[in-house]
């Protein structure tokens, strides 16, 4: 009850679903509410408040640390605001061979340049990314792309030549390569696809590079 009345006093409405549903799930059989299982109340809460963090003004949001860089694994990353895409809070490494990429609620696009990819890494929490590699050249030995969506949606776009090979895991979401191989040349580029989805999607579209 505390953090509910915290929450409206400090005007962090997207955290709200999470002291609702603690205090329905504690009171349903007291009150003899309809019943709801923890696990189904758990990702109810999860979705709703994605979604308000995504749909409401960053006012009603709660405070979020936004310009900053710091050093990681030996790599440099840069955190900020998108430009027009206010809501979204990016993270992006710096090696063009092996690109990072982390975005959070809100939507993101990105055009790769790179002229011996080896690995990518794109992260993609409660929002949507788009990543093309037209101006892409994959390493000799091909390039791996770890990709995790949570609650969102990746889409990326590939020169129709590339083999792409999709070894994502999936949990309540789905991952598809859309379009035909153009080539049958065993010495064509191959692009492996590892990582995770959960309730979200990730669509590899395939366009001229």
């Amino acid at each position: 009850m505390s953090l509910f009345v915290q929450n409206l006093a400090t005007l962090s409405l997207a955290t709200i679903p999470i002291p609702i549903a603690a205090l329905y799930y504690i009171f349903q059989a007291p009150l003899n509410l309809p019943y709801i299982g923890l696990w189904m109340l758990v990702l109810v809460t999860v979705l709703v408040t994605c979604g308000l963090h995504i749909m409401l003004p960053r006012r009603l949001r709660g405070n979020i640390s936004w310009e900053y860089k710091y050093e990681k694994k030996g790599r440099r990353y840069h955190e900020h605001n998108d430009g027009d895409n206010s809501d979204a809070e990016i993270e992006e490494g710096d090696d063009v061979n092996n690109p990072f990429i982390s975005m959070r609620f809100g939507h993101v696009s990105r055009y790769l340049h790179s002229d011996c990819m080896e690995t990518a890494e794109l992260r993609c929490n409660c929002g949507a990314m788009e990543v093309y590699f037209d101006h892409v050249e994959l390493s000799p030995n091909g390039a791996e792309v770890f990709v995790s969506c949570r609650v969102g949606s990746v889409e990326l776009y590939v020169p129709r030549h590339w083999r792409v090979i999709d070894n994502i895991n999936t949990s309540l979401g789905n991952s598809e390569v859309d379009g035909r191989l153009e080539s049958a040349d065993e010495d064509a580029p191959t692009l492996t696809l590892t990582g995770n989805v959960s309730l979200g999607n990730v669509e590899v579209h395939r366009i001229r590079g």
